[in-house]
């Protein structure tokens, strides 16, 4: 399909070419070159963050009662964010809106 617009396949886009490229043989939804540009990007921004869960003992990385506290505040924040917004929402809070609002 390409081959009648470019005469030259490196004139092709990147992206343009990867979202019509065949499928992989290996299985998956996507070509081989965008399955390899993901799994590039994927590794490149795991192993680029020193404070990735997995890495221990570097400068700065959690420690078990650190990565602990942290992951309770978020539960915490989270918590009180998630009650916030259902106590300032519509006080028919489980009743379909289509019986409220009958234009939408």
């Amino acid at each position: 399909m390409l081959k009648s617009v470019y005469q030259n396949v490196e004139d092709i886009d990147l992206f343009a070419g990867m979202t019509m490229e065949n499928i992989c043989a290996n299985g998956g939804l996507i070509g081989c070159t965008f399955q390899c540009l993901i799994g590039d990007v994927f590794a490149r921004v795991k192993f680029g963050d020193r404070f990735y869960y997995e890495f221990s003992g570097q400068t700065g990385s959690f420690t078990e009662r650190k990565t602990i506290d942290a992951m309770f505040k978020m539960s915490n924040e989270f918590i009180l964010i998630f009650l916030e917004h259902i106590l300032t929402s519509n006080e028919h809070f489980f009743v379909n809106s289509k019986k409220i609002h009958s234009i939408v």
